[in-house]
């Protein structure tokens, strides 16, 4: 299930159908795509995101900005991992939200003055 999220920048949200699992020990590294790569103002909004928030420092964007990574301790299980991904979901409509709010909105064209003719 994904969701759309508001243009102007924030428009990217999960492709949940990418989502893949790698077994590491005790934990699971899971990634799951976005649904367009992130652009450096995304990315930025992100980062500040994860400084202001600590409970977003789980997440990790690719270096391509394609995808996010978290892992889950494998006795979390499914639930554990549907959190995540709700939390995820949360984090990119926030981001979504704050860069809608930062994004100048078009300005309201003015209609051209009616021409006046001259009678010579």
């Amino acid at each position: 299930m994904s969701e759309t999220f508001p243009a102007g920048g924030g428009d990217i949200r999960l492709e949940h159908a990418t989502l893949r699992g790698e077994e590491a020990g005790t934990e699971t590294r899971y990634t799951v795509s976005l649904s367009r790569p992130a652009d450096a103002r995304w990315i930025g909004a992100f980062q500040d995101a994860q400084a202001e928030m600590p409970q977003h420092r789980r997440f990790r964007l690719d270096p391509t900005g394609a995808s996010l990574a978290f892992s889950c301790r494998s006795v979390e299980g499914p639930s554990g991992v549907f959190d995540l991904l709700l939390r995820a979901e949360s984090l990119l409509e926030m981001l979504g939200r704050r860069l809608e709010a930062a994004t100048p909105h078009d300005p309201v064209p003015f209609p051209a003055s009616p021409r006046v003719r001259t009678v010579a």
